[in-house]
């Protein structure tokens, strides 16, 4: 079930989001400040966070630098005072959405809709890539023996990154332990 982490200081709101995202399949939690967030981040990690924008200790853009490891969840921003400008910021640093009080419900649907379609397609990413690795390859490389495995990993851990990385090595594989010789 994807989660939802729901934080505004109106209670009113805050409960009312809470029941309308409950209802479309969303497990969720509450927060009324960005340190009570914060909290729950620690402690969980929802697929979205619906934050107003503007918290009695902070904005709720702040979240977006709140989770440190791991997946990221996506972050809708929810204001009652909307402009242009708080609009292409919060966009440009990283918000999937940007919506407007009182909240459309139909706009939300189609967020949370969004946002449980790229939770299936991650799971599903990662199954694939487990599968992958179960049958020996990865990319162009094919192998199920440790020292491939070993790489394996090292490609999934370096690959978020931008480092440059050369994988070297001897092309092929000696099925058996004797060589054909030819003879003249």
């Amino acid at each position: 079930m994807p989660r939802a982490l729901i934080v505004d200081d109106d209670p009113e709101i805050r409960e009312g989001l809470a029941e309308v995202v409950g209802l479309e399949g969303f497990e969720t939690t509450t927060a009324a400040s960005l340190s009570e967030a914060r909290q729950r981040l620690a402690k969980t990690r929802p697929d979205v966070v619906l934050a107003d924008l503007m918290l009695p200790d902070g904005k709720g853009l702040d979240l977006l630098e709140a989770v440190e490891d791991g997946p990221r969840p996506q972050v809708v921003l929810i204001t009652g005072n909307a402009t242009v400008e708080s609009a292409v910021e919060a966009l440009r640093d990283g918000a999937t959405d940007y919506l407007v009080k009182p909240v459309d419900r139909a706009r939300l649907k189609s967020c949370l809709a969004h946002v449980a379609r790229t939770r299936a397609l991650k799971r599903q990413v990662k199954d694939l890539r487990g599968e992958l690795l179960d049958l020996g390859r990865f990319d162009q490389m094919i192998g199920r023996s440790e020292p491939m495995l070993h790489v394996y990993d090292m490609i999934q851990r370096v690959a978020p990154t931008d480092a440059s990385v050369l994988i070297s090595g001897e092309s092929g594989v000696a099925r058996s332990s004797s060589r054909r010789r030819s003879t003249s």
